[in-house]
């Protein structure tokens, strides 16, 4: 059986999306959602979607608690993790589920993840180094580097890859059992590449899968959150590199948030 959780938050308009492209793509389904403290009717979106069980939380307890309450109450063994903002295109949900399937040290495989129109959202991608994550925070990346997936690749071929988004992320159960499911010390964002670590550590595989093909509109269930987004997201920053680099490396990432906040004013 295949569970797929998503977690919302304000997502009304795009949640009937998400929901109606669930249908059809697989035998023995479960759609888990779990509403952190919506106010806009999410909820209602969801019930009205009777293949859904629905878990109103009702506040908003973050992206990687609100998956964990999906994970314990879920049946399957094998957990899609989706954003709302995000459809599957015909086809995804098996090519997902065969894939894995067929690489039996999977314990991640990320979906082909595509714009509205089509193009390419890169996903997919090494661990981020302290130096990476300088240059990004700085803005010197996207002066020298156009593309910030900047691994030569043709995303037109499945691989294995250090780690992929959380936006549409299956997850095989007996890996995430072993190593732990998602931290919740991170509130939004870094969730899904500390787990991808985690699993890869433990001898899992991390795949990215061309063939699951699944359109993510991404930023839409962030709107009108963005100093909240960049706040958690910073300090969730924080807490991986604590997590996997040691104190000296959450130095040197605070000092890089500073001086960005200096450059800005």
């Amino acid at each position: 059986m295949l569970s797929v959780l998503i977690v919302t938050f304000n997502s009304a308009t795009t949640l009937d999306a998400c929901l109606e492209s669930l249908r059809g793509q697989v035998d023995e389904l479960e759609v888990i959602v779990i509403d952190n403290g919506s106010a806009d009717g999410s909820v209602a979106l969801a019930d009205a979607f009777p293949e859904a069980r629905v878990f109103e939380l009702g506040e908003n307890r973050g992206f990687a608690a609100a998956n964990n309450v999906g994970i314990r109450a879920s049946q399957g063994e094998w957990l899609l993790l989706l954003n709302p903002d995000a459809e599957a295109r015909p086809g995804a949900l098996r090519a997902l589920l065969d894939f894995a399937i067929a690489h039996p040290r999977a314990g991640a495989v990320g979906a082909r993840l595509l714009n509205p129109d089509g193009s390419l959202q890169p996903s997919g991608r090494a661990f981020p180094t302290v130096g990476r994550y300088l240059l990004e925070v700085t803005g010197l990346w996207h002066r020298h580097i156009s593309n910030v997936y900047r691994e030569a690749r043709d995303y037109d071929v499945s691989m294995e890859v250090d780690e992929v988004s959380g936006a549409a992320l299956l997850l095989r159960r007996a890996a995430l059992d072993e190593v732990g499911w998602l931290d919740e010390g991170f509130f939004l964002n870094w969730e899904d590449v500390d787990l991808c670590r985690r699993l890869r550590a433990a001898g899992w595989q991390v795949w990215y899968c061309a063939e699951a093909q699944v359109v993510h509109h991404f930023g839409v269930s962030r709107a009108g959150a963005s100093d909240f987004v960049r706040r958690v997201s910073t300090q969730g920053a924080e807490r991986y590199f604590r997590k996997h680099h040691g104190l000296a490396a959450v130095a040197i990432i605070k000092l890089a948030h500073v001086l960005k906040r200096l450059v800005k004013r």
